[in-house]
């Protein structure tokens, strides 16, 4: 049987390119693949991706995401020529408009040239599969199957017991983890997930989505425990359910989750460990709006508040600096959106100084946990930074040694590792929106105040990753501390990110417009600048406000979705428009 070879056409790109139109580059690893078969399972990649910046003008998670949602998919629509293309060629393909990107399906050389020549397209490049390292068992106690009679050792590091006694466990927020799957009906987790109903029953839609669509060409067994497009949540291994444990779990007698009233949703991106781009893409791309079962009919309403991701992207499957922009779309489309992206830092520790190289943990935007055990010494294989490039290194440090969570068939092992981690502070981060609702959505503030008040961890004499009087490339900020993150939180002053202004209310009617909207604003409003945006962050409007009252003609503006905002000194006005 021919070996089925893979390529992802990654579609990457920034506004404002000057130039005329060239040849997409090929690889040459592509063109070796067409050496030795017909057709490649393909990406293209384009040369633009839209300016998000504007959603900060929009107060509610629930506004900032729709926004996002609209300006993206009105960017793919830009690529109309080259879908039209593909339909005429009769070819299967996966639109991944969340980092500017289309999978195409047993492409031939003919139809890859055509690609090549589309004057959006950038580049054709070749993505193999490649098989996740996978968290090693502790074996001094992983036959432990026991009870525990308190919050787990991670936990109460943290403090996050302290919270619970605040009376926050996560309560309102939602979580969302890409993985191997999760086992809902694990007793530790089945309560806690968003579609749960009652014991017997669960809605599975907008709460669940499987982007293993095949058997990765790489696993040689056919039998996949649970089979592929599955409509419920399913573990294929362990390692999915452990770090949802992390986040969520609890059964009562067995505390293993930051979270533990917190509700969580899932996307499956690897099959037995084997992973795809394309598979992360598309998790990624869901959890942006997520979807029914059939992956129809997208809300955005429904995306989760923080997203956990203890996996990598090797250079062996394709994730190189030519691709890396595609990645960091992604994680800024859903900063964008309201939701905090959580990874993990990375197992390659042993390796020295620098090993926080690999896609999502090198992508600018991202929380990237490192690893320590329960005397506060850094984990062997946490994969540190480089004090000579400072931008690439864990930004916080969280239990990952020994941590004991949920397994399938309602067990429960030790895992070491950043996988460990990372699910740590993706539960902090709920108890974060739990304790202050109105941070949801607010990405930068979230930030901040995590990074804050995390214990500060010293730089030993034997790290030489990492130098005195500069930044710990080794823990980050420090050690992930719930109790200080969450009285912060508790504290916050609703200074929305970096704007230090009141918020002003404002109305517009009609909305959606056609013709025409009436803003109305209060009357300390007068004399401030009125800004308008469209969905690829250009400038459409901008004016002084000179009275309560202004109304603006829209007939020459193209139909899409648009931001205002309007800053004064007495403070800041924004919201959403929709020209229909």
């Amino acid at each position: 049987m021919q070996a089925r070879y893979h390529l992802l056409l990654i579609l990457v790109a920034v506004f404002g390119t000057v130039g005329t139109a060239q040849q997409a580059t090929i690889d040459q690893a592509l063109s070796d693949q067409l050496a030795t078969g017909a057709t490649v399972d393909a990406l293209v990649v384009f040369s633009e991706f839209p300016d998000l910046s504007a959603a900060q003008y929009l107060e509610s998670k629930e506004e900032k995401g729709r926004f996002v949602f609209e300006a993206l998919r009105q960017n793919s629509a830009r690529h109309q020529a080259t879908t039209a293309l593909l339909d005429a060629s009769q070819i299967s393909y996966r639109d991944y408009w969340v980092g500017g990107a289309i999978m195409v399906y047993d492409a031939d050389r003919a139809l890859l040239n055509a690609l090549a020549s589309q004057p959006l397209v950038k580049r054709l490049a070749a993505l193999p599969t490649w098989q996740l390292n996978l968290p090693t068992d502790v074996p001094s106690v992983a036959a432990l199957q026991s009870r525990s009679a308190q919050a787990e050792w991670g936990l109460r590091y943290m403090n996050v017991p302290a919270v619970w006694d605040l009376g926050v466990r996560g309560e309102g927020a939602v979580i969302g983890g890409q993985d191997t799957g999760y086992d809902w009906n694990h007793p530790a987790l089945k309560k806690k997930y968003r579609g749960y109903i009652d014991i017997d029953s669960a809605d599975h839609a907008y709460n669940w989505h499987d982007a293993i669509h095949e058997r990765s060409p790489l696993n040689d067994d056919d039998n996949n425990p649970c089979g592929f497009d599955v409509r419920f949540p399913c573990d294929d291994g362990s390692h999915g359910t452990h770090t949802m444990g992390t986040m969520v779990g609890s059964d009562g007698a067995n505390e293993i989750g930051v979270a533990p009233d917190a509700e969580w949703i899932g996307c499956r991106s690897m099959e037995r460990g084997w992973g795809r781009p394309e598979s992360y893409l598309e998790c990624f791309q869901w959890f942006v709006a997520p979807t029914d079962l059939d992956g129809n009919n997208p809300r955005p309403d429904l995306a989760p508040d923080v997203i956990a991701n203890s996996w990598y992207c090797p250079e062996l499957e394709g994730c190189d600096s030519t691709t890396y922009p595609a990645f960091d779309n992604v994680v800024a489309a859903l900063r964008a959106a309201g939701v905090v992206v959580v990874v993990s830092a990375g197992n390659d520790g042993r390796s020295g100084c620098g090993t926080v190289n690999r896609i999502p943990a090198q992508s600018p935007g991202v929380i990237a946990v490192a690893a320590h055990d329960s005397l506060g010494q850094i984990a062997s294989f946490s994969s540190r930074g480089n004090f000579a490039e400072p931008l690439n290194g864990p930004d916080i440090a969280a239990p990952g040694v020994a941590v004991r969570s949920s397994v399938p068939t309602d067990q429960y092992r030790f895992f070491n590792g950043t996988s460990m981690a990372g699910p740590h502070v993706a539960g902090l981060v709920a108890l974060m929106v739990s304790a202050r609702p109105e941070l949801r959505g607010q990405v930068d503030t979230l930030e901040a105040l995590l990074y804050r008040s995390a214990t500060a961890a010293a730089v030993s004499a034997s790290d030489t990753c990492s130098i005195a009087d500069g930044p710990n490339m080794t823990f980050g900020e420090g050690y992930a501390n719930a109790l200080a993150a969450v009285q912060a939180a508790q504290a916050w002053g609703g200074i929305s990110g970096t704007r230090d202004v009141p918020s002003l209310k404002a109305q517009v009617a009609p909305n959606p417009v056609e013709r025409g909207f009436t803003l109305l604003l209060p009357e300390a409003a007068v004399g401030g600048t009125l800004s308008v945006y469209d969905a690829l962050g250009r400038s459409v409007l901008r004016q002084q406000v000179v009275s309560p009252r202004t109304d603006i003609l829209t007939q020459q503006w193209t139909r899409g979705t648009y931001v205002y905002e309007v800053r004064s000194a007495a403070g800041v006005a924004s919201g959403r428009i929709v020209r229909r």
